[in-house]
């Protein structure tokens, strides 16, 4: 069972997004929270956050136990671009281009086999 949660147009520059996102693909749930509470990085706040849907309609929609659920993927994709003035030397202007990104984070319900 695949359990969706995603966030669009975050203002953060998705490279920078993608390193955090990297460190949490496949692991636990309780893996990924405690690494993304102890990161510094201020795009784990917002890959927390999703993670935390992601949990929580996994819980009220699918009725899926936390303790069985694995991240299977992150994706972050670029979100708009948003266009402001830049203001130069000598009365010219530049344009300064602030990125966005999407995050899409995808649970799947693995189950625990135990040993013969």
């Amino acid at each position: 069972m695949k359990v969706i949660a995603k966030h669009n147009n975050i203002r953060h520059s998705p490279y920078k997004m993608r390193v955090v996102a990297n460190q949490v693909k496949r692991m636990s749930i309780a893996r990924a929270r405690v690494q993304l509470k102890r990161s510094t990085k201020k795009a784990a706040s917002y890959v927390l956050k999703v993670l935390e849907a992601a949990v929580a309609n996994a819980r009220h929609n699918f009725e899926l136990s936390e303790g069985d659920l694995v991240i299977k993927e992150v994706q972050v994709g670029d979100g708009r671009r948003q266009r402001k003035p830049k203001y130069r030397a000598r009365g010219r202007m530049d344009i300064a281009r602030s990125r966005y990104s999407n995050l899409r984070i995808v649970l799947e319900s693995v189950e625990k086999t135990e040993p013969a």
